[in-house]
């Protein structure tokens, strides 16, 4: 019962020249975690095992999180063509959860007022 996300992970994992095992020794998961996934047995990893995968595999990060269904094609064109919408969410990464939140809070106020 392979998945599209499973098969694309497998197909980029043998093209990288790596073994499950070693793919998950690199992305800190459980070997048996890489077949599941591969087989289309589990559903997409968290965002957080993502970003390792993709390190790993040399892959893009915001491919890996559309094909795991977690972006929408819109918003991985909107972070090609819009430079300061990528900017935006790179430094929102790289803020303190306190700042993080005031930002979040801000735009929740924003978005009540809008309506």
């Amino acid at each position: 019962m392979e998945n599209e996300f499973g098969k694309f992970l497998k197909e980029a994992r043998i093209k990288k020249g790596i073994n499950q095992r070693r793919l998950a020794l690199l992305s800190g998961i459980d070997p048996g975690y890489v077949n599941k996934l591969e087989s289309g047995k589990m559903p997409p990893p968290s965002p957080k095992v993502l970003k390792n995968i993709a390190a790993v595999l040399g892959l893009d990060e915001l491919e890996l999180y559309l094909r795991a269904g977690y972006i929408t094609e819109d918003l991985t064109k909107k972070f090609s063509e819009e430079p300061e919408f990528s900017m935006m969410f790179y430094a929102l990464k790289v803020l303190s959860k306190e700042e993080q939140k005031n930002i979040l809070d801000f735009v929740k106020l924003k978005l009540e007022n809008w309506e």
